[in-house]
């Protein structure tokens, strides 16, 4: 069988007069034609997700009665029975009696399936009011104006319609379908709250620029949170390393007996000390400051209401702010 199917995807290339756009180029037509081919080995494989993504690409650069024919399979295999139809029908209207034998035989296929796939359509009659400025969506897909008030073909099965217009509160409803019914169904949109049209547009444009407002507020409010709380490690870092280096500066000054070599010495390492207490002070104090800035954008973001002040309390530093030694040498 697959032997078969190559050879109507050989004849699709030796004959693209027959179905090709006056304009496909070359490139486009053994483009097609190795799309078919992977489309039609997907198909065999049972996998016709997979096969209409190389179909459809196929049909779209160079139109021809073997990419329909699978396509039309897939439909079918899919429940998508008004998509099956009309592919049928393409074909039936390109295939001429002077065809290559694989295109008479996707005809022939498609004068037998075709009766019978008609049959299982569906006819839905949609009313929504309001009608001016509404948009219908079914099943994802927009919905024609033109097909609103007489019915429209569509497939056995669940569907899912949604409607919605300036002003009025979006409406959405399920329905099944039976195969050959006939369905009216009419929705009636409500008016949402707070008065006329104009004013639910301006609503509606007002409240993309508040979330993008609460999010940039947000964002930043992280930024300063984690820069806040880096400056408070390295403040703590430096605090450990400041007593560390105080202690080890005590231990060699006890009772204000200093043994070092010079009185140099001492005031180098004592500067090191007073130096790195400044330096823990402007860490714990900026990254204090930091992190309450970024604490009260994040709760402005999350749109929290904020009753009262958000208090956060500090301390500059967990030790002595000052270093005072003395030493006699």
């Amino acid at each position: 069988m697959r032997l078969a199917f190559v050879a109507c995807v050989v004849v699709l290339g030796l004959a693209p007069a027959l179905v090709s756009p006056a304009n496909a180029s070359p490139r486009d037509v053994a483009t097609a034609r190795k799309l078919a081919n992977s489309g039609i080995d997907a198909f065999e494989a049972g996998d016709c997700k997979g096969a209409l993504e190389y179909l459809e690409r196929a049909e779209a650069l160079h139109s021809a009665p073997v990419h329909l024919q699978y396509m039309a399979r897939c439909y079918k295999k899919q429940g998508r029975w008004v998509l099956a139809t009309e592919a049928w029908r393409k074909i039936l209207r390109q295939v001429t009696a002077d065809a290559p034998t694989a295109f008479q035989a996707a005809a022939a296929e498609a004068r037998e399936e075709l009766p019978g796939a008609e049959a299982r359509l569906g006819n839905l009659t949609l009313r929504v009011t309001p009608t001016e400025g509404a948009r219908v969506l079914l099943d994802g897909k927009a919905v024609a104006p033109a097909t609103l008030g007489v019915p429209q073909v569509v497939d056995p099965g669940d569907h899912e319609l949604v409607v919605s217009a300036p002003g009025h509160a979006t409406k959405s409803q399920s329905f099944q379908m039976q195969p050959k019914g006939n369905l009216d169904l009419s929705v009636v949109l409500q008016k949402s709250e707070g008065g006329s049209a104009p004013a639910a547009k301006g609503a509606a444009d007002g409240a993309p620029k508040a979330d993008s407002a609460a999010s940039g507020a947000s964002t930043l409010g992280i930024t300063l949170a984690v820069g806040g709380g880096a400056a408070l490690i390295g403040g703590t870092v430096a605090w450990l390393t400041r007593n560390g280096k105080r202690s080890d500066l005590e231990d060699d000054c006890p009772r204000g007996e200093c043994r070092f070599a010079s009185e140099n010495e001492f005031r180098d390492r004592k500067a090191s000390v007073e130096d790195l207490t400044l330096v823990t002070n402007v860490l714990f104090i900026a990254g204090g400051a930091l992190t309450a800035a970024g604490v009260t954008l994040l709760v402005v973001g999350s749109g929290e209401k904020q009753s009262s002040a958000a208090e956060v309390g500090l301390r500059a530093a967990p030790g002595s702010a000052g270093v005072s030694l003395g030493g006699r040498f």
